[in-house]
């Protein structure tokens, strides 16, 4: 019976799935909470200090986005539809869209005030992008 639980415990940590928010070197965002990336994602904060802040999605099909959709910005994809139609009529526009956690990291690497989420896993030493928040699918 142990040895069953063990297993199944097991799995579940295999399961889990850890997800950060990365930024360009330069923006100067400090103890970034929750609430704040939701703010940013919304596009409820658009600057800080002189610096356009420049949220990016990955595509509506990627699991780190339903992850990002359901953990940070906490609204369900249909919520989050409707959200961005009212703000299309007052002429927002919801972030810019990646194809890959790697075409993220390149955008995010080259502009200023970029920042993304993505599998921890897809971060490598790159010097270029600084991680500023993270969470976990657990």
């Amino acid at each position: 019976m142990r040895k069953y639980l063990f297993l199944m415990f097991f799995s579940l940590l295999l399961q889990a799935n850890d997800y950060v928010v990365i930024a360009n070197k330069d923006l100067v965002l400090e103890n970034v909470t929750r609430k704040y990336l939701k703010q940013i994602y919304l596009k409820q904060h658009t600057y800080i200090g002189n610096s356009q802040l420049i949220p990016v999605n990955l595509q509506a099909q990627s699991n780190v986005r339903k992850s990002f959709e359901k953990h940070v910005l906490e609204m369900s994809r249909n919520r989050l539809k409707r959200f961005w139609t009212v703000q299309h009529y007052k002429g927002k526009r919801p972030p810019l869209t990646m194809s890959s956690p790697k075409s993220a990291i390149k955008f995010v690497t080259k502009i200023e005030g970029a920042l993304s989420y993505i599998p921890a896993q897809a971060l490598s030493q790159n010097s270029a992008v600084r991680v500023i928040y993270s969470w976990s699918d657990k």
